[in-house]
């Protein structure tokens, strides 16, 4: 493994590694987090009530254009939350969690370039027989909706590599040399951030899913020093997921289609769970060669 570039990211946290810091930095984020987006929906429902009600309480979370659109840039304040606590309790920027900006950039568009025709390419595996997509959005109203989409999108994917790859992964590297304590821990938490207890038989395979794909976001940033290649692989994902083809009981609301079950149903497609795996794999290695680490 060549984490030789991670040495160099994790040396801004090495000047204040204490692990008590470290835990909590972790837990003020996450009641910080807490408290701006209740703030924020609190004002949101004062100014006005109706729109309120209609797009962010009258359907489930994110079934609507709208309600989704509010959900994603409400990550946003999570950034906040990190910023403020890598000020106060580290002594650092927020754009040392994130490594060089120009790197960033570049391993970003780097991954991107090889991962949205990987999407194309799976695109092109029929489904399932008797699964058949459903439509949702029209091809006009998503293409208008697209550009606040993708907006939201990097800065919901963004908080949270900032936050698990970023902040705590480098934390943890600066106080613990062994790669299974920084891989593994940020990793654990993220997965259990994915607990969903709507899901039913497959709340399990989430986790699990979760767990991998961040070791896999964990070990690109350790091999490229810096947040682009996690942020880029968590992008394309996340589009497939909510932009392409979303289940429809759960952020849904700006998918072109919906799947034909519920999440709760999902065991029941099996092939999609396989599916979501071998992607997995394909775009850790494609990073991988786009980063040549």
């Amino acid at each position: 493994m060549n984490y030789d570039e991670h040495a160099m990211m994790t040396r801004p946290a090495m000047a204040r590694p204490e692990a008590w810091r470290t835990a909590a930095g972790f837990v003020a984020i996450a009641v910080a987090t807490g408290f701006l987006n209740a703030g924020f929906y609190a004002v949101v429902d004062s100014v006005a009530p109706q729109w309120s009600r209609t797009y962010l309480q009258g359907a489930g979370l994110g079934q609507t254009p709208m309600s989704l659109l509010v959900v994603l840039l409400s990550f946003g304040l999570a950034i906040i939350a990190v910023a403020a606590t890598l000020r106060i309790l580290h002594g650092r920027g927020l754009s040392t969690a994130m490594g060089p900006l120009m790197m960033v950039m570049r391993d970003f568009l780097a991954c991107l370039k090889i991962l949205v025709p990987i999407i194309f390419l799976f695109a092109l595996i029929p489904s399932p027989e008797g699964q058949h997509l459903i439509p949702h959005l029209s091809f006009g109203t998503w293409i208008m909706l697209l550009p606040f989409a993708l907006v939201g999108l990097i800065i919901q994917v963004g908080s949270e590599e900032i936050l698990f790859r970023g902040y705590l992964q480098q934390q943890l590297a600066a106080r613990f040399a062994n790669p299974a304590v920084w891989l593994l821990v940020p990793s654990t938490l993220f997965a259990l951030g994915h607990y969903d207890p709507n899901a039913g038989a497959v709340a399990g395979y989430v986790i699990i899913w979760a767990l991998l794909f961040g070791v896999a976001a964990g070990d690109l940033t350790a091999r490229a020093g810096n947040l682009g290649p996690a942020i880029a692989m968590h992008f394309v994902n996340n589009a497939m997921a909510m932009l392409i083809v979303s289940l429809p009981d759960s952020l849904s609301g700006l998918a072109l289609y919906h799947y034909p079950y519920t999440t709760a149903q999902i065991a029941e497609a099996s092939p999609l769970m396989l599916f979501d795996l071998v992607h997995l794999l394909i775009s850790w290695l494609a990073c991988r060669v786009a980063i040549r680490r």
